[in-house]
């Protein structure tokens, strides 16, 4: 029974109260960041808002103007990323901030000393001050490409590497409408995250373990995080309340509904078309076993066929590519900031 007289304290934290120990997760799309982030959250230790995708594309338009030295192109790169006018970039929106919000930001990040982070660091600052937490991470998947960048402007931050079965990770991109016929590019992308994961300060988590063995670790998570007055309740697991927007990522609505499903794994063996198994088991075979997946057994014919299918989808991914980038340069926004 509650004591009605009992007053509940709840601190709120301000600008100065923020841990300088951000943290970061990394993987490939459809590996479990967003499960992971989600969990997280559920602790009200740390926040992970929706992805902010800032590494590959701010950061990279802020080395390319020379930002720090050129402060009427930065105005022009944070007003566009933060979206306050016309804008190529697409991330932003997803944290509904309010348009005060977002000119508070803008007015932060152009005045005074600045860098390459400050306005990544004044979002996450508001994004504590919302949430009333006092240490707040980044979730963007492909963002494990930019660690050593990151490490340099965060050498306290921790960094959490989350992988999953390749072919599991293609079928579920197949399903979600990503690019279709582009796996080459899918394996070739997971295969780096495979190899960038060695580093020693990176904390990995195998997707599957999570799914089997959720309360391990989840316990080693929280105790390499420093979250040491949670349990893992059903309320730290049945994650309700998202952190992307449904709208623009509504295949992540999945993560509302179900609990953590021991049975969403090694579905490629019963859905993934044969061919596809072959290409990416035979690409992958050194990496699959090393981190002890699966291996099946193939036909003469299967691995006969094997070579031209490499052949196939490396042309296949350099016409995607090709694709892309002529679509890019024909962007009126190529050209907006040189």
């Amino acid at each position: 029974m509650v004591n009605k007289n009992v007053r509940v304290k709840i601190k709120l934290y301000s600008k100065a109260d923020f841990v300088n120990k951000p943290l970061f997760i990394f993987g490939v799309p459809r590996s479990g960041t967003t499960l992971i982030s989600m969990i997280l959250n559920q602790t009200r230790e740390i926040y992970i808002p929706p992805e902010t995708h800032y590494f590959e594309g701010y950061l990279h338009r802020y080395t390319k103007i020379n930002g720090s030295k050129n402060k009427e192109k930065y105005k022009v790169l944070v007003k566009m990323y933060l979206e306050l006018g016309p804008s190529d970039f697409n991330s932003i929106g997803s944290f509904e901030f309010s348009d005060a919000e977002l000119n508070n930001i803008y007015s932060s990040s152009i005045n005074g000393e600045y860098n390459a982070v400050t306005t990544l660091n004044n979002i996450m600052e508001l994004v504590c001050i919302k949430n009333n937490v006092k240490q707040w991470g980044e979730k963007t998947p492909n963002h494990f490409r930019r660690y050593e960048e990151i490490k340099a402007y965060y050498p306290t931050a921790t960094f959490i590497n989350i992988y999953r079965d390749p072919r599991d990770v293609v079928l579920s991109l197949s399903n979600v409408g990503f690019e279709k016929g582009h796996i080459f590019s899918w394996i070739r992308n997971w295969r780096l995250n495979i190899e960038s994961m060695h580093n020693g300060s990176i904390f990995n988590i195998k997707y599957e373990d999570l799914l089997v063995n959720t309360e391990e670790v989840l316990s080693n998570l929280f105790f390499r995080l420093n979250i040491l007055n949670k349990s893992i309740t059903d309320d730290i697991i049945n994650v309700k309340n998202p952190n992307f927007s449904i709208s623009k990522e509504p295949w992540k609505k999945k993560n509302l509904t179900n609990r953590i499903n021991s049975d969403n794994r090694n579905k490629w063996k019963t859905e993934m078309r044969r061919f596809q198994i072959v290409f990416i088991t035979l690409f992958l075979r050194d990496y699959l076993l090393e981190l002890k997946y699966e291996i099946p057994k193939f036909t003469i014919l299967d691995k006969f066929l094997y070579l031209p299918m490499v052949v196939y989808y490396y042309i296949v991914d350099k016409l995607f590519i090709l694709k892309f980038n002529i679509k890019k340069i024909k962007s009126a926004f190529y050209f907006q900031i040189k």
